[in-house]
């Protein structure tokens, strides 16, 4: 049998169940599920939430659930492949970190990630309220861009905020 992995909450690295930090990111380690992210006792095989395998050599059925969910993000760039994974990995509690690109281009980010909605209220927005709603959008699509996305592609959502 290999060895137990569980994700790293800050850099979603997979290490080993019994490692005390992340050999990545050097954060302490808490084992949480690979799947939903739910907290986990040490050594656990499946998630006493949602009952998903642990560990990486699992019987093949338990790893097609697994290789589906990677597959489901290896069409996209790298940085978003790391961004849903930890996304997912977290249950959703991980919003996305600080997004350059959807700060400074807004709108035009948006509409690049067939985020419709969001785009069409900021530019309306910033229209009727002289740029206000465009402006406080910037931040908007910064600090959630990703989470958005995220939904966008994955839960197949387009979610306003």
């Amino acid at each position: 049998m290999g060895a137990t992995l569980v994700i790293c909450n800050r850099c979603s690295t997979d290490i080993d169940a019994g490692a005390n930090f992340c050999r990545k990111c050097g954060s302490a380690v808490a084992n949480y599920c690979r799947a939903c992210g739910a907290p986990q006792s040490p050594g656990s095989q499946f998630c006493s939430r949602c009952g998903a395998g642990q560990i990486q050599n699992l019987p093949a059925i338990a790893i097609q659930k697994v290789v589906v969910t990677d597959a489901s993000f290896a069409s996209y760039p790298p940085y978003y492949q790391q961004e849903f994974r930890r996304i997912n990995a977290t249950g959703e509690a991980y919003k996305g970190k600080w997004n350059w690109a959807a700060f400074f281009f807004c709108a035009i980010w948006a509409l690049t990630k067939g985020l419709w909605l969001p785009a069409l209220i900021c530019f309306v927005g910033g229209l009727l309220t002289g740029g206000v709603v465009a402006f406080a959008y910037s931040f908007i699509f910064a600090t959630r861009g990703n989470y958005m996305y995220y939904c966008k592609e994955i839960k197949r959502c387009d979610i306003p905020v």
